[in-house]
């Protein structure tokens, strides 16, 4: 049976065990990575799927704002990532169900900017599009044009240029109600 529930504090070494098997140890040169060091998930949205009290997939979001090279202007979004399944449960769907499940609670709790670095083929699905030709970059000017984006179409759209920091903007953004409180 697989159920849906929060990331857990004893989950820790399972999952990371799970990002290794996924992604292997090039993950951690990853520019999403950049934005997560020393910037925690919000515990209420890091969800997990279990099968048999195991972790069988995974998702975390993390605070993140796009700050505007021109005007100044800072938004705060949320980073999507890393989503994982664990490779002996590949391709059962296991990925769509997390993602339907996690974005549903993060709308319901308003946030309307999300942001994730991944391949539009399998994210479009989801109300992802690419960021370009908006020349907003990564921490380290890596991964532009992997850069996905699902704003609501009431969220201030994002700057035309700026790049992508860790953490919320102490700056308000045009819209408060997108920072709350973690």
């Amino acid at each position: 049976m697989i159920t849906f529930d929060r990331e857990r504090p004893q989950d820790f070494a399972e999952i990371e065990a799970l990002h290794g098997a996924a992604f292997g140890p090039k993950r951690f040169e990853k520019s999403s990575n950049l934005l997560r060091q020393d910037n925690p998930p919000i515990a209420r949205f890091s969800a997990v799927m279990r099968a048999e009290d195991h972790v069988a997939a995974t998702v975390r979001f993390t605070p993140v704002h796009v700050a505007g090279s021109f005007f100044g202007t800072r938004q705060n979004a949320l980073l999507l990532g890393p989503l994982a399944v664990h490779p002996m449960m590949q391709g059962a769907g296991l990925g769509t169900e997390l993602m339907k499940h996690a974005l549903a609670a993060v709308d319901s709790a308003g946030y309307e900017r999300i942001l994730l670095v991944g391949d539009i083929s399998y994210y479009y699905r989801f109300g992802f599009e690419h960021v370009m030709p908006k020349l907003i970059s990564m921490p380290d000017g890596r991964d532009a044009a992997r850069l996905l984006t699902r704003c609501e179409d009431t969220s201030e759209p994002l700057p035309t240029v700026g790049t992508v920091q860790a953490g919320w903007s102490t700056v308000f953004d045009t819209q408060p109600h997108l920072m709350p409180a973690i």
